[in-house]
C-alpha cells in the first residue's frame, strides 16, 4: 500500500474494502455525491460507464484501482448518480432544478 491509498472506507470506516483506491479519488467521488462537484475527466468517464474514456484519462494508479473504484460506486453511492452520461448530468444539475422549482 502506498501513501496515496487508504485502508478504510471514509463513509463506513470498514477496513480493507477499498484499499486500492487512492484517497484523493474517494474524496472527489464524495464531493461529487455530497456537494454536486464535477469530478473531472477520469471520474466523469467512470461514472458515465465510459470504459474507453476512463482508461484514456486514467493515470497508472487509477487504472490499477479501477475495479475497486467501481466496487465503491456500486456499494456506496446512490444508483441514480452514476451509470450513464445522462445520470451524471442529471445528478450535477439536480440542485439547479430543485432551486428553480422551489424544491
Amino acid at each position: 500500500m502506498t501513501d496515496t491509498t487508504i485502508s478504510s472506507d471514509p463513509r463506513t470506516g470498514e477496513y480493507g474494502t477499498y484499499w486500492e483506491v487512492p484517497k484523493y479519488i474517494l474524496d472527489i467521488i464524495n464531493r461529487y455525491v455530497d456537494d454536486d462537484v464535477s469530478p473531472g475527466g477520469f471520474l466523469t468517464a467512470v461514472l458515465s460507464n465510459d470504459l474507453v474514456g476512463a482508461f484514456a484519462w486514467a493515470d497508472s494508479d487509477c487504472k490499477s484501482a479501477l475495479p475497486d473504484i467501481v466496487r465503491y460506486l456500486n456499494n456506496e453511492i446512490p444508483a441514480v448518480s452514476w451509470g450513464s452520461k445522462d445520470k451524471v448530468e442529471a445528478w450535477l444539475n439536480r440542485k439547479c432544478v430543485d432551486s428553480a422549482t422551489g424544491g
